[in-house]
């Protein structure tokens, strides 16, 4: 069963495999009649069911989780651009686990995560703390293209009028993480180490 947020508009659907879908426009009069800019509440409402249906084609190592940790968390770290945009998943499981999603976060003292979504961090910093991310298996994503230089997995952009993503396959492989053919495929870009290529595929 596929996620799609109310009408967004200006946003073009943009199809996902099996049960994939990023929230888009659902009424064409409402895109047609209102060509501006989406808003960034919008915005970031669309972002927020795409980072989570992006997490449902991943596959985290069984050590990902904590003894005690019954849930999968998204951690928003260095302030939350979301507001309530992650209503939807109050009720929703990743890998047989009830989702839980905790903003305003400091980088140095979030608490263990699967999936940690930051733009605002310096990109230095980001650097210095991301082997330890990876040793713990954790799903980087950003919006900001200077984290995603500095080794996040995952990039979120707006181009035109559609929402894409972008996959740092390697970075990916450095936190033991496995990513579905199936959403790399639809992914902007793919990129690999350079004795792979370089791109995928």
């Amino acid at each position: 069963m596929f996620l799609r947020a109310k009408t967004i508009r200006f946003w073009r659907i943009i199809p996902m495999c099996l049960c994939l879908v990023v929230p888009v426009v659902l009424s064409p009069s409402v895109a047609q009649a209102n060509a501006s800019k989406p808003s960034q509440l919008e915005e970031f409402q669309a972002k927020a069911l795409l980072i989570y249906n992006i997490a449902k084609f991943v596959l985290w190592p069984e050590d990902a989780y904590q003894e005690q940790m019954n849930d999968f968390v998204i951690d928003i770290v260095g302030g939350n651009p979301f507001g309530g945009a992650f209503y939807f998943i109050h009720d929703k499981t990743i890998q047989g686990r009830m989702v839980q999603v905790f903003s305003e976060l400091n980088l140095d003292d979030s608490p263990p995560c699967q999936v940690l979504y930051t733009d605002s961090i310096n990109p230095s910093e980001f650097a210095r703390q991301l082997p330890l991310l990876q040793k713990e298996h954790v799903l980087t994503i950003t919006s900001n293209p200077s984290l995603f230089k500095a080794g996040a997995t995952v990039l979120l952009s707006v181009e035109e009028d559609r929402l894409t993503f972008r996959v740092n396959l390697e970075a990916a492989r450095a936190a033991d993480l496995e990513i579905s053919g199936n959403l790399l495929r639809h992914a902007e870009e793919v990129i690999l180490a350079e004795h792979d290529g370089g791109h995928w595929p």
